[in-house]
């Protein structure tokens, strides 16, 4: 096989197929290095997400380099992968026509149009994000939805390791691409394998929220919930507030005031002064001669 051959030839394929995307850093043999750069994923949402591909504030690019080994394609390439992840331009930027640099702002930038829109409604937004509201019946009413696309990292990420260390070489044996020109097949499975882990990771992540969020609607509606009464409860309650407002000891000197310097039934028997007044009024009653 002639090596220089086959690498040349699959550069002018490389060429006619990525345009905008091949850069060639290195054109002579048998040290060829060249870097596909900016390919575009696709962040495609599953059908029952919250979020749709026009609502995600960021888009994801790979940045792939190879470096063919003397004796491609019956050596596989050295391949090297970074991921980037941009903001789209601001609607505020295309209005005034800065169409430069495609359709995007790198997130520094967009972070900055955000600051001059004003510090104090982003620390507002944040506490609304965390905050359940209620309607006139008590029942939540949805908050804001988290910015979870975002929150999706492919740079860095166990994954992209894991894809280019081992999936990646055992998917090109798999498929018997070793020893044909086989670049073309590798963007497609990198691009696909990302594309997947990114929708795939978004879906976990809405569910991961929507666990939490009731785990705190569920708390928060404990606050408009009472406590069941039982007659054991009424009892534990009745003790406890008698005991609290001092009920029972104001009953007790109550009776005490009541019954004070007065004697007691036994007492009035011992003493023989039962039937003292009766006999007193009895005597009064009776007629007197004269």
């Amino acid at each position: 096989m002639d090596y220089k051959e086959e690498q040349t030839q699959e550069l002018e394929v490389l060429e006619s197929i990525y345009p905008d995307e091949l850069e060639i850093t290195k054109s002579e043999y048998p040290k060829i290095e060249f870097l596909i750069k900016k390919l575009p994923l696709e962040f495609i949402p599953k059908d029952s997400s919250s979020f749709t591909t026009d609502s995600i504030s960021q888009n994801h690019f790979l940045n792939i380099s190879f470096k063919y080994p003397e004796q491609y394609p019956d050596i596989l390439p050295e391949v090297k992968v970074e991921a980037v992840k941009l903001a789209k331009k601001s609607r505020r930027n295309r209005a005034h026509g800065n169409d430069d640099d495609d359709e995007y702002d790198d997130e520094e930038d967009d972070d900055e149009d955000e600051d001059e829109d004003g510090d104090d409604d982003n620390d507002d937004d944040d506490d609304d994000d965390d905050e359940i509201q209620y309607d006139d019946h008590g029942n939540p009413i949805a908050s804001k939805l988290a910015d979870l696309p975002s929150q999706v990292e492919l740079q860095n990420s166990e994954f992209l390791n894991t894809l280019i260390n081992e999936k990646l070489p055992q998917q090109l044996e798999e498929d018997m691409l070793i020893g044909i020109p086989m670049i073309f097949n590798i963007v497609t499975i990198l691009k696909e394998e990302c594309e997947q882990y990114l929708t795939e990771t978004l879906a976990t992540k809405e569910l991961e929220d929507e666990i939490k969020m009731k785990a705190k609607e569920a708390e928060e509606q404990k606050k408009f919930q009472g406590t069941e009464v039982t007659p054991e409860t009424f009892k534990a309650w009745r003790l406890k507030f008698r005991k609290e407002m001092g009920i029972d000891v104001r009953d007790g000197k109550r009776k005490e005031d009541l019954h004070k310097n007065k004697l007691s039934g036994r007492q009035i028997f011992e003493q023989g002064l039962a039937g003292a007044d009766d006999d007193e009024n009895t005597e009064d009653a009776l007629p007197t001669e004269e």
